[in-house]
């Protein structure tokens, strides 16, 4: 079996074009073993929207958006999520952000 390991995909820091090499690549299963959206703007290679940490639902959704709409995206669609307990600093978590 051939295994495939990303992890930590900050857009802000850098392009995805890893993760299209991954795609082409001969490998049976890929495991992501990070975050590929983040709260803090950390890099300046990119701009963000926001261009400041994302503190709400609406924050996330654009900078979900934003990261979909990159040609070489983490994946075809995000895993599906459910709330995750104080992820970001938010008291209580995320609830899951539709794609629309």
């Amino acid at each position: 079996m051939r295994l495939g390991l990303a992890c930590c995909g900050d857009y802000s820091a850098g392009h995805f074009a890893a993760y299209r090499a991954l795609a082409d690549a001969d490998v049976d299963v890929v495991v992501h073993l990070g975050d590929y959206v983040y709260a803090e703007v950390e890099g300046d290679l990119r701009p963000v929207d926001p261009d400041r940490a994302a503190v709400s639902r609406e924050d996330y959704r654009a900078r979900y958006a934003q990261v979909r709409r990159d040609p070489d995206p983490p994946g075809p669609a995000p895993p599906p999520m459910g709330p995750v307990r104080g992820q970001q600093g938010v008291p209580g978590g995320l609830a899951a952000i539709p794609s629309s």
